[in-house]
């Protein structure tokens, strides 16, 4: 049975996170912090299917940006202690999708938010358990024209820049707008794939069920039963 499950995280300097770090786990990949010399190596895991780091179509890269430079340019970006330097997305990737179909359908939704917002996203899809898939898309808060990072994006844009440009004064609307996406584009891949489950990114009182919502299972419970 597919279930829907979309959150997302804010990466901030406020909480001592750093997206570097962050970058380096959920990737699998060693990185270095070019600021304090400190290099984040990960323990080793299993259930790695897939990353990537994705970009805006328009962005003219001179040189390339790998996940090393992309990220320490995130943090040198920012100046205040308590920036927001990243998203961290988490969606449930269905196990009726086969690998190739999961991440093919966690690439198209990177690719919906790189358009709507002209960030770059460094995606990771794993099978964290057996039951569990999961989708990362570790995203930026700033616009990326293939030179540098630019101003914010609309979604983490205070109310009167996003007034100034002429968009809602909410976030929520965005984050909906989002949620109903994702339920959409997981639905589209399942019919694809000829599998008649389906998912609903609407609470169940708004489906029209009395019952009390489940709580997701991530991996570290999975791994217990």
């Amino acid at each position: 049975m597919a279930i829907y499950h979309l959150k997302t995280e804010r990466i901030t300097q406020r909480n001592g996170q750093n997206s570097i770090a962050i970058a380096a786990y959920y990737a699998d990949e060693p990185l270095t912090d070019d600021r304090t010399g400190l290099r984040h190596v990960m323990p080793p895991r299993t259930g790695l299917l897939h990353h990537e780091i994705l970009f805006p179509n328009d962005a003219c890269m001179a040189t390339p940006w790998d996940r090393q430079r992309l990220w320490n340019a995130v943090e040198a970006r920012e100046k205040r202690k308590d920036s927001l330097v990243a998203l961290l997305w988490f969606v449930a990737l269905p196990k009726e999708l086969s690998i190739t179909d999961a991440i093919a359908l966690a690439r198209s939704f990177a690719d919906a938010l790189i358009n709507r917002w002209g960030c770059v996203i460094d995606l990771t899809a794993r099978d964290a358990s057996p039951q569990n898939r999961v989708g990362y898309l570790l995203t930026t808060t700033r616009r990326f024209d293939g030179a540098c990072l630019g101003e914010q994006i609309d979604f983490v844009a205070n109310a009167q820049t996003r007034y100034n440009r002429c968009i809602e004064t909410s976030q929520r609307s965005d984050l909906l707008a989002i949620r109903a996406l994702w339920a959409e584009m997981v639905n589209a891949a399942l019919a694809a794939a000829g599998s008649s489950a389906r998912v609903d990114h609407r609470s169940l009182k708004a489906q029209g069920f009395d019952l009390i919502p489940q709580i997701h299972l991530g991996s570290t419970v999975a791994r217990r039963t």
